[in-house]
């Protein structure tokens, strides 16, 4: 990033352009427990601070950890230790809070450098790469303040800085913006599903079953009564996948997501290694769900996937008669927390790795409407992962858009007016 730079720009150190890097406290608090917040590597998430689940210490080791690290608003906060190394986010709070060591602040140098501009920077692929280079080879994964210092940072004339920090910046919101909205649907489908699943559409009598309350016209039953599962296959004993695409797309736990099937790092088998695993395939009429590791991750096959082989880690849900139910409902029931909590008590743990066996899914109770009201339940739910995809697809695209205006502005490959 640094060749080729606009003649009015400069490479500095970050020794240079900052008045003090600091990292936080290298002692254990004696308290777990008061009113002020203790920041720590975990709490720098995509780019700003997150408190969701943040610690709190006494005044007394507050105190002693603030003379040491008195960090103010504006300040940027990088991360130093272990496998987040180089997540980064600006100090947005008024409150005053401590600092464990794994964490650095970097207080900028104002009439050189913009901190929106540096905290940008620092997010790039080029500064982001001088860390990750920094840590090669490397016993212990960490920054030293030292390595901190000696980074070297691209800077545009100050006006240019901050006009450059404020386009930046307007993404980043929107991209915010968008993650709330997504979020929100997520809890809205949450809340849909627990009252669709219980109380169903239109009733007014229910009665007790042990699947809990639900309507007096539906039924209940185990998951075998209208399925089987069946589970997938590993690949042949020593063989790899195939370098480039074939006929015979192979579906991995790590593709499912979202209730459905991501294809962007799909693997593929070799024609001579399908034929010993090609009774164990997935159609576009079955659910899959994943029985090892990450369990009950419960979704629909894509069409363009029908007749995939299917991972050992997963299985797959065969409908008897398909005529008779609805499958993007059973989707549904299998995610919601009715279905999670029953996988949950079946699980195992052999060699230690989480387990879910086929036969326990198969005596799972699921609530049974009639066809037609599954389909205007699933209707009703898919309506709303319509919208968390629409918003999704727009994230996405956020993120790339702002990845190339990083490229672009922070080299000057394009130059930004200042009035």
């Amino acid at each position: 990033m640094n060749e080729g730079i606009p003649k009015d720009w400069s490479v500095y150190s970050f020794r240079d352009i900052t008045e003090r890097i600091q990292d936080g406290t290298h002692f254990s608090p004696k308290s777990q427990f008061g009113n002020y917040l203790y920041i720590t590597s975990k709490n720098i998430k995509r780019g700003k601070l997150d408190l969701s689940d943040v610690q709190y210490i006494s005044r007394d080791d507050h105190d002693q950890i603030y003379r040491r690290c008195n960090v103010q608003r504006g300040d940027i906060l990088l991360t130093k230790d272990g496998a987040n190394t180089g997540n980064v986010a600006m100090n947005t709070l008024d409150e005053p809070f401590s600092l464990l060591s794994s964490v650095a602040f970097l207080r900028t140098k104002h009439s050189i450098c913009s901190n929106h501009y540096l905290f940008q920077y620092i997010a790039s692929e080029h500064c982001q790469k001088q860390i990750a280079d920094l840590m090669t080879g490397n016993a212990i994964t960490r920054l030293t303040l030292e390595k901190m210092n000696g980074l070297s940072a691209t800077l545009p004339p100050l006006p240019e800085q901050q006009k450059i920090a404020a386009i930046l910046t307007s993404v980043d919101e929107v991209v915010e913006k968008t993650e709330a909205q997504i979020s929100k649907l997520q809890d809205l489908k949450k809340g849909m599903m627990q009252e669709l699943l219980s109380k169903g559409i239109g009733h007014t009598e229910f009665k007790d079953s042990p699947v809990g309350r639900i309507p007096s016209e539906w039924t209940f039953c185990p998951l075998s009564d209208v399925a089987f599962v069946k589970g997938g296959k590993r690949m042949p004993a020593g063989r790899p996948f195939a370098e480039g695409r074939t006929s015979y797309p192979y579906l991995r736990v790590s593709d499912f997501k979202d209730g459905t099937v991501v294809m962007d790092a799909l693997r593929y088998v070799l024609p001579e290694d399908r034929e010993k695993i090609k009774r164990y395939t997935i159609s576009k009429d079955d659910l899959y769900i994943s029985i090892a590791g990450t369990l009950g991750l419960v979704g629909t096959v894509p069409t363009e996937l029908d007749n995939a082989q299917l991972t050992e880690n997963a299985a797959k849900i065969v409908f008897k008669r398909i005529s008779d139910i609805d499958k993007r409902y059973f989707a549904c029931l299998l995610q919601s927390d009715l279905c999670q909590r029953q996988f949950f008590r079946s699980k195992g743990t052999g060699g230690g790795v989480p387990k879910l066996a086929l036969f326990r899914i198969e005596n799972t109770l699921v609530p049974l409407p009639s066809k037609d009201e599954q389909r205007k339940i699933a209707d009703l739910l898919e309506s709303i992962d319509t919208r968390i995809r629409e918003a999704t697809l727009k994230q996405r695209v956020l993120q790339n858009l702002k990845k190339a205006l990083m490229q672009d502005l922070l080299t000057g490959k394009v130059r930004v007016k200042v009035n």
